[in-house]
């Protein structure tokens, strides 16, 4: 979220406050999104990104904890 607010906070200064047209946001953007997708792809087919517990409820059951703790505080 913080990056997003970032490129549309300069965005809007470059775009609305100077009245220059650029397009160097979307294409920092679009090879932002290239590599994570050619990184998540080289790990997910070397077999890093499968998941190795016989049980996943089991190993999710902390985080699921946290998760809703850290909400009903913040709610």
């Amino acid at each position: 979220m913080g990056i997003v607010a970032l490129m549309a906070s300069s965005l809007a200064l470059v775009n609305g406050v100077t009245g220059q047209f650029s397009l160097g946001h979307a294409a920092f953007q679009a090879v932002g999104a290239y590599l994570a997708a050619v990184v998540f792809a080289l790990v997910w087919s070397n077999g890093a990104g499968t998941f190795q517990d016989p049980d996943p409820i089991a190993g999710q059951n902390p985080w699921l904890l946290w998760a809703w703790a850290w909400g009903a505080i913040l709610l």
